[in-house]
């Protein structure tokens, strides 16, 4: 797990396969961390899971 830290504020983190699994999880945790995520979607609905994700976590750290 990846905890948040300065260490990953104002880094941007490149996932090359965020769609599931290591990626998604990874584009997850580096989100929490504090870092901006750029994950390579190799299917487009695959976006659809990622969203939510995204937004889910976004939400988390602005009410933080």
């Amino acid at each position: 797990m990846v905890k948040k830290s300065d260490g990953l504020k104002d880094k941007t983190i490149l996932i090359t396969d965020g769609t599931s699994g290591i990626g998604l999880e990874a584009a997850r945790q580096f989100l929490v961390a504090g870092a901006k995520v750029i994950a390579y979607l190799v299917v487009i609905p695959c976006i659809l899971l990622i969203a939510p994700i995204i937004e889910k976590v976004v939400n988390r750290l602005i009410k933080n």
